[in-house]
Formats: structure tokens, C-alpha cells, sequence
């Protein structure tokens, strides 16, 4: 069945946009609610009584993927000393360390995110700034890439923001289309509850121009997958992993509700305590009667439950092992390895593998596209001449080189030792194992060198001139003295001395 053109987002970005919203319920901790959806209503109903207990395993799976991308600065360099000057400010002023680890953390749970890069005001309502290059992260449920049904790996030909706002009492449908070289607008008059076009608009109307030239050659949308494989939307880190936060939840709620049954026992007390309307009786409060006849039943006592849930807490324990496996996060990533904890960083690095793994398949498409961010922007501030709010333009375009950390602690003794091995071995140099120690630029590392030659450079004792003729303190030798030694070495000496 065909879709009606004027609906809008059609059904397949509608099943993405209800998938992302799953699991940012599964972020939050909102499982109940996420499975609820996604389930029979018989589902919610055998929970309806209990407290549904929650271990939030995919928020942490999240956080610890976005530690290990951007826990560690990340250094951009490049050849030409004013672009060099003109990056460091531009990702400053846009935050864009920070906005990278949040988008990271979506990135986890979505399977996809989106930057943009746009010239205008940082805050509209202020007359007096200037106009700047923002690089914002807007998110995946609001882009709608249109593709090449003849190219083999799903490129775009237009990537579309699509965004609603209200202006009185009616809503309105931004459609911003972005190409190489150019974007279009158009306003829709929009009916969300039906998703429904309702009427084209000037977007001129509303401040916007029908089109814009941008000047340079490529879209100003930039798609970053989770990973892909084969498809041109990410999975997200929760894929595989749903029925096990269910397994492990259901496990500790039925277990906590068990352990709450029986942590208010029953009294059970012999006959005769209790009358027949149901009250005890004031003198049994301080004696009762026992019942010779049926020893071991003659006296009030607690009947509790011998709680024997082993075979529940192994359970929990098979499938937090399950959840660590196929999550691909290392229980050494938060002090959880049985085996112990890690004796030097080199030691913990092969206990990361299976993280470390999965960290580098996500670096492969966050290089790619921070390199292509700065690259655009540099082309965007000359073909403008719009610099930074330093003042700052790039002296040429290039592709800048990005240097990752490993997203591991470092272990400053070991790293310290390797190096000293490195120079002895002539492997490097000292200024080189100098930068990458401290994290300074080489010729920073060049002046320490210097700075520590000097300090370590030998000093000679400090030559005076004296009469005499002699360096330092030392006394002249007594002239008769040498003559009379000599004297004695010349004479014949007994044998056998």
C-alpha cells in the first residue's frame, strides 16, 4: 500500500524514531515501561503488585563506551600554524569535546547520531554578536537522508532536518534540504496527531530564505553510525542485549518480592491464647498453657521460611556473565573481574580486548567525520570571512590529523619505563618520549631537554692563580727536600731489602 505524499515522517522513519525512543527508555532506567510497550499487556499485569527492580546495565554500558572514546583529550593537529591557532578556538568555542562524549552516549543507545554545521548568531535575541561558525549536535530523529537507489552503499543525495515549532495555535513543519553547495527550506502547516501536511507556507514568513548558497561543495549534515554493517543506519549497543536486561530484572525483582514475604513471619501460638472472637487474651500475654500431650507444639513461636535462593543468585550471576560477553564490556572496566585486579596497565590492557575491540570500531567513523567537520568549517571560514570569536581564520585548508588516546588509565611507572628502554635502544628520542610523557608539544619537550643538559652538566673545580705558581691549596713542594730524595734513590741500596 502506498503512503500518502502529505504524510510525514513516513513509516519506516517513523519505526526508527519509536525504536530510538525505546531505548532511551532502557538509558533511563524506564524498563518497566520500555518492555511494557514492546510486550503483552499480560506482561505488565504479573508486575502490576510488585516493585520492579532495576539494574541498569545498558546506561552503563553506555557511559563506559563514551569513557573510553573521550575520557582522554583528544589532540588535533595540523601542518599550518594559523589553521592550527584557528581549530583550537573553533572547538572551544563550540564545545565540541563535550558535545563529541555526549553524542558518544547516544551514539550507544540510538545506533546513530547527526552534527551540523551552520553561520549564524550562537544566541539569536543578542543584537550585537557577530556572526560565527556553530557545529551543534542535533540527533537522528530529526534527519531524513533521501538515497541513490543506484549506488552501492546507500549515499544520500539530500539530507533533510526536519523540525516542528508552534506559532500561536498552529504547528509548523521546518523542512530544511540540504545538497552539495546548497540548502532549501520549506514550511509546512503541519497536524501532528495525524502526521499530516496540511499547507505550504513562505518560509520567508518566518525568517527563513528559500534558498542558500553555501559556497562549498559538500552538504553541512554529517552522519555518525554507532558501526555498520552493511547498512546505512548503526545498531545500537542494546540490540542483542534486551532479553537479558529483562532476564536479569525479572531475577531481582522476584527474589526481592520473595525475601519481603517472608521478612514479617507469623506467630503460631497454641490453643487457648487466642478466644473465640478472635483476641488474645490478657492473662496469655504473660502465661500460657502447654500441651503435654503433643510436646514441641505447646509454646508461640515464629514459623519463618529457611530461605535457600542459591539457585537465584547463580542465576543473576550466569547472566551477568552473558551480559558481559555480549556487550563486549570487560568486567575489569568497573573492578568486577574475579580474577583479580590488573598488576601494571599492560596487564589491564589484555583484560580490556574485548572493550578496546569494540572502542576502535566506533573511533573508525567519529575520525572520519570530526576530520570532515573541521575540514568543512575551515572552507566555510574562508569562503565567508568568518573567523573565530579570537578573530582567528585558518591560513589553508587541510585535513587535520587526529591523535586518540587508548581510553585506559595510564600507568605512569610502566610508560616511563618503556620510554627509558626506548631511548637506550635508540628507538626514539628523548624529546619524543618527553611529549608523549607529558603530553606537550616537541618543542616544548626540546626545551626540557635543554633544560635538564644544563642541570646535569658537569662543573670543574674553579682555577686561581697564586705566586707560587700552583693550582689550588696544596703547598709548594720544599726544594731540599726533592733534592735529598733524589739523592737516596741514586745510592746503592743493601740486597734484600
Amino acid at each position: 500500500m502506498n503512503e500518502s505524499p502529505l504524510k510525514f515522517p513516513k513509516q519506516a522513519d517513523e519505526n526508527r524514531i519509536q525504536k530510538y525512543t525505546h531505548y532511551d527508555k532502557l538509558y533511563d532506567g524506564e524498563h518497566f515501561d520500555a518492555f511494557s510497550i514492546k510486550s503483552s499487556g499480560e506482561v505488565a499485569k504479573a508486575y502490576k503488585k510488585l516493585r520492579y527492580i532495576v539494574a541498569n546495565f545498558a546506561g552503563l554500558t553506555s557511559h563506559v563506551m563514551a569513557d573510553m572514546l573521550f575520557g582522554e583529550a583528544l589532540t588535533i593537529d595540523l601542518e599550518n600554524e594559523k589553521s592550527q591557532k584557528y581549530v583550537d578556538s573553533l572547538v572551544h568555542q563550540n564545545d565540541l569535546i563535550n558535545q563529541l562524549y555526549e553524542s558518544a552516549i547516544i551514539n550507544s543507545r540510538r545506533g546513530d547520531d547527526v552534527f551540523k554545521i551552520r553561520i549564524g548568531k550562537r544566541n539569536p535575541l543578542d543584537n550585537f554578536a557577530k556572526p560565527e561558525i556553530i557545529i551543534e549536535q542535533v540527533g537522528a530523529n530529526i534527519y531524513f537522508p533521501q538515497f541513490d537507489s543506484k549506488a552501492a552503499r546507500n549515499v544520500t543525495t539530500q539530507d533533510i532536518i526536519a523540525t516542528t515549532f508552534m506559532d500561536g495555535n498552529n504547528c509548523y513543519l521546518h523542512k530544511e534540504t540540504h545538497q552539495p553547495g546548497v540548502i532549501y527550506h520549506e514550511v509546512f502547516k503541519y497536524d501532528p496527531k495525524s502526521q499530516t501536511l496540511i499547507s505550504n507556507e513562505d518560509p520567508k514568513r518566518f525568517g527563513f530564505m528559500e534558498v542558500e548558497d553555501t559556497k562549498i561543495k559538500r552538504s553541512l549534515i554529517f552522519h555518525v553510525p554507532n558501526y555498520r554493517d552493511g547498512r546505512f543506519w548503526g545498531p545500537s549497543d542494546y540490540k542483542d542485549l534486551e532479553s537479558l536486561f529483562f532476564a536479569l530484572n525479572n531475577r531481582l525483582t522476584k527474589t526481592d518480592n520473595i525475601l519481603d514475604k517472608h521478612s514479617d513471619p507469623i506467630l503460631a501460638v497454641p490453643p487457648g491464647v487466642i478466644d473465640e472472637e478472635g483476641k488474645v487474651k490478657k492473662e496469655a500475654l504473660g502465661m500460657f498453657e502447654v500441651d503435654n500431650e503433643n510436646p514441641g507444639f505447646n509454646k508461640p513461636e515464629y514459623i519463618v521460611w529457611n530461605a535457600n535462593l542459591e539457585s537465584a543468585f547463580k542465576q543473576v550471576d550466569k547472566i551477568l556473565d552473558m551480559l558481559f560477553m555480549f556487550s563486549e564490556i570487560a568486567p575489569a572496566t568497573m573492578g568486577a573481574d574475579k580474577q583479580g585486579q590488573a598488576e601494571s596497565g599492560r596487564a589491564l590492557k589484555f583484560k580490556l580486548l574485548s572493550t578496546i575491540r569494540k572502542r576502535n570500531r566506533k573511533i573508525s567513523y567519529y575520525d572520519m567525520a570530526i576530520k570532515q567537520m573541521l575540514q568543512t568549517s575551515m572552507e566555510l571560514s574562508l569562503a565567508w570571512g568568518i573567523g573565530t570569536t579570537d578573530g582567528l581564520k585558518p591560513g589553508e585548508i587541510e585535513v587535520p590529523s587526529l591523535k586518540w588516546g587508548d581510553g585506559i588509565i595510564n600507568d605512569q611507572v610502566e610508560m616511563t619505563d618503556i620510554a627509558v628502554k626506548r631511548v637506550d635502544a635508540g628507538l626514539s628520542t628523548r624529546a619524543d618520549e618527553i611529549a608523549r610523557l607529558d603530553d606537550v608539544s616537541i618543542d616544548k619537550a626540546k626545551e626540557k631537554v635543554k633544560e635538564i643538559d644544563e642541570e646535569t652538566e658537569p662543573t670543574l673545580p674553579e682555577i686561581t692563580n697564586n705566586t707560587n705558581g700552583n693550582a689550588g691549596n696544596t703547598p709548594p713542594p720544599n726544594q731540599n727536600q726533592n733534592a735529598n730524595q733524589n739523592q737516596n734513590q741514586n745510592e746503592p741500596q743493601p740486597a734484600g731489602r
